[in-house]
């Protein structure tokens, strides 16, 4: 595993199972190109912005990458090839993180604080915002415009 520093003097660990060719039942992958520079980018997001919350002692943050006005697919899992929401888990100031699938897993749905703040910051729009919280698909809404 390798290690790069974060902005906040954090690191960043790439654990293997997240970067091979196909997802587990337990693990996604990341399917986009620049996986680990993206991964810096939306850790260093999370922090700088504040998309993270503590629960049961660990602090975990949730993002996604937003360009030309659409989500972008950061990985996949053995159920869904099309995930755009990445889940993010610091453990002394380590953090690893990975895509999510929030229709799955409560656990893996971003609580109402980190909604309002990627909303609020124009990560994602009024439409995403409530898909996520129903853990709905996103890929109805490539075409969707920021509200």
């Amino acid at each position: 595993m390798t290690k790069t520093q974060l902005a906040n003097g954090d690191y960043i660990d790439f654990p293997t199972y997240h970067h091979q060719k196909k997802p587990t039942k337990n693990k996604s992958i990341w399917t986009i190109a620049n996986a680990k520079e993206e991964e810096i980018c939306l850790a260093n997001e999370i922090i700088d912005k504040d998309y993270k919350t503590t629960k049961q002692s660990k602090i975990i943050g949730f993002n996604v990458k937003r360009q030309k006005n659409k989500l972008v697919i950061l990985g996949e899992d053995i159920y869904k090839k099309d995930l755009k929401l990445s889940r993010f888990e610091q453990n002394n100031q380590i953090w690893h993180g990975y895509p999510v699938n929030h229709m799955a897993r409560n656990s893996d749905k971003p609580d109402n604080i980190i909604l309002d703040k990627l909303y609020t910051n124009n990560k994602i729009n009024i439409i995403e915002r409530k898909r996520i919280l129903q853990g709905k698909p996103l890929w109805l809404l490539n075409q969707s415009k920021l509200q």
